[in-house]
């Protein structure tokens, strides 16, 4: 997150503000802080965003990027629409895991097709891609646009 203040491409301060209000509490539930750890996750991908689809970014820069937001999306599995999920599920057994986060292999799409890399140039609407351990379908044009991925099941 620095280096996208750094470079200037977002203002300065302006991720660890958004950070400020996710450390987790003593006092909070175990909810409250899978809660906040997915939005930690979320301001990375944002952040990610930026710098990878930036044409003033080095490619080696892109690169390290990915990797970063992979570690990211592997330490913290979960979105926050996966903790909202759990949150208003009926099942007082719910878990992450039952609710289908964590269950896919990485390359591996519904019925054994291949995914391919949210940067590839070949991407096309209808294209499975997978991030941080989920499916996802490009369903708009501008994959760049947080709404052009539906989330798989």
């Amino acid at each position: 997150m620095a280096v996208i203040e750094s470079a200037g491409l977002a203002p300065s301060g302006a991720f660890t503000e958004q950070f400020q209000g996710l450390t987790l509490k003593e006092n909070d539930t175990q909810l409250a802080k899978l809660y906040k750890l997915a939005n930690a996750r979320q301001i990375v991908e944002n952040g990610m965003q930026v710098l990878t689809h930036n044409p003033r970014v080095a490619p080696e820069q892109k690169e390290l990027a990915r990797q970063f937001l992979g570690r990211v999306e592997s330490a913290i599995p979960w979105t926050t629409s996966d903790v909202i999920k759990l949150q208003t599920s009926s099942d007082p057994k719910a878990t992450l895991h039952n609710l289908g986060v964590g269950k896919t292999g990485k390359g591996e799409a519904q019925g054994g097709a291949a995914t391919k890399q949210p940067d590839d140039p070949s991407l096309a609407k209808g294209d499975i891609v997978e991030m941080g351990g989920r499916r996802y379908r490009l369903k708009g044009d501008d994959r760049s646009r947080r709404d052009a991925w539906e989330p798989m099941q």
